[in-house]
């Protein structure tokens, strides 16, 4: 049997209880082997062909976080196909330590990326992404959705001028509202759906941009965005983990603590208040 024939046959199964949303993006993962290596026998499958798709993705500079999601995708497939006997192939890929979770964009790299992204071949929605993802958090996946308005909805209210983000069918499966009340983000989110977005080209100008602002540090990522406003969050705003959580979408407070950390200056102004209630 074919590894997509396999897929289309079984992949209920083998993401039972996952969300719609969960199974369609391992399903999607998995396929991503037939992509670069052809659809071939499940037998046939072996590790070089997993590594093949791997390097792919690394060489397109995904971050190890997505990396790590495409081994689960593929080890819960191939677990399936063992668990039905179906086949006693066995390889293990090892998901390796996502170094990204403690990058934070200084204010001299903010400063960095709105300057490149003024720059005259740098198309406006490539700015209006990067503004949207610092003042509000959200995933690149979940910015792409303002380009097309799918399962998302802006609501601006009149009264205080708040911009209401509305994320429909998130990634934990919940529903998310996002309020956006700094001028230049309600600008960007508004601004594009009148855009269309070019994937290659986010890519490159990306590559480029963590080369001259971020000193080509491989973590300087989108992602990094949605660290940095957890950040600003907890270090300049002083709200507490649930109220962090809530904001980015965390079901568990586990995950939300790994987007903060103290800064040096907090935990010194801490040093200073229990020395007065000392």
């Amino acid at each position: 049997m074919n590894i997509e024939t396999f897929l289309n046959k079984y992949e209920n199964r083998i993401w039972e209880g996952c969300t719609d949303k969960h199974r369609t993006e391992a399903v999607n993962r998995v396929r991503q082997l037939i992509s670069i290596n052809g659809d071939m026998p499940y037998e046939r499958l072996s590790v070089d062909h997993v590594y093949k798709l791997l390097d792919k993705l690394r060489g397109a500079n995904f971050s190890e976080a997505t990396v790590n999601r495409y081994i689960a995708a593929i080890s819960a497939f191939m677990k399936y196909a063992r668990s039905i006997g179906f086949s006693t192939k066995r390889f293990d890929i090892k998901t390796t330590k996502e170094k990204s979770r403690i990058r934070f964009f200084s204010p001299q790299e903010l400063a960095g990326i709105d300057a490149f992204s003024k720059l005259n071949y740098v198309p406006a929605w490539f700015g209006h992404m990067c503004t949207v993802a610092r003042y509000t958090g959200m995933r690149h996946g979940e910015v792409l959705r303002l380009f097309t308005m799918d399962k998302v909805e802006l609501n601006h209210d009149e009264a205080d001028g708040t911009l209401w983000i509305t994320l429909f069918d998130t990634k934990n499966g919940d529903d998310r509202h996002i309020p956006v009340a700094a001028p230049a983000a309600i600008k960007s989110a508004l601004s594009l759906q009148n855009h269309k977005y070019n994937e290659k080209l986010f890519r490159r100008l990306w590559d480029e941009m963590r080369h001259k602002v971020g000193k080509r540090d491989p973590q300087f990522l989108f992602h990094v965005f949605r660290h940095s406003a957890a950040s600003t969050m907890a270090n300049e705003l002083n709200l507490n983990v649930v109220i962090v959580g809530q904001w980015l979408g965390h079901r568990s407070m586990e995950t939300t603590k790994k987007y903060i950390h103290a800064k040096r200056e907090t935990l010194g102004s801490v040093a200073q208040q229990m020395a007065r209630a000392g």
